[in-house]
């Protein structure tokens, strides 16, 4: 970027919503080290290194999901995070899955390249994430162990 451009790359006609600072309506956006630098009416196209026409499409920040099941909906290890590349492709950024094995969710991430951020709640259930119907309290440390790599 020389000195006199601005931004890395500019969103160019959207129809911008953030609702967090009362953003309804046409504006550009400007983009600088992967972060919004600036929403305005007309952002000065010289001041970008890249320009991405985006009239007709609505500009939004990502959606939040505190409440999703998706990684044992499509559970076998081939399409482990398919759920995970659906739930991007909808415009959600951060979710809360509260399906799945984590050790599996993200070996499935890496593979599929899901680009989400993901927590999951995983319960203990016996003869499904424990292997015992009264499991010793070691048994449950290692599983509690497990989840956190």
């Amino acid at each position: 970027m020389t000195t006199a451009q601005q931004f890395d790359s500019v969103l160019k006609n959207g129809h911008v919503v953030d609702p967090a600072n009362d953003i309804d309506g046409r504006f550009d956006v400007g983009i600088r080290h992967g972060k919004i630098a600036s929403v305005m009416e007309n952002i000065n196209l010289d001041m970008a290194d890249d320009v991405i026409d985006v009239d007709g499409q609505i500009v939004m920040p990502g959606h939040i999901d505190t409440h999703a099941h998706v990684s044992s909906v499509f559970g076998n290890d081939t399409n482990r995070a398919y759920g995970h590349a659906m739930l991007v492709e909808s415009g959600t950024t951060t979710a809360l899955d509260l399906a799945g094995n984590p050790t599996l969710m993200a070996e499935g991430m890496l593979r599929r390249g899901a680009g989400l951020n993901v927590a999951s709640l995983m319960g203990l259930v016996p003869h499904s994430t424990i292997s015992e119907d009264d499991p010793r309290p070691s048994v449950v440390r290692d599983v509690i162990d497990n989840t956190k790599k």
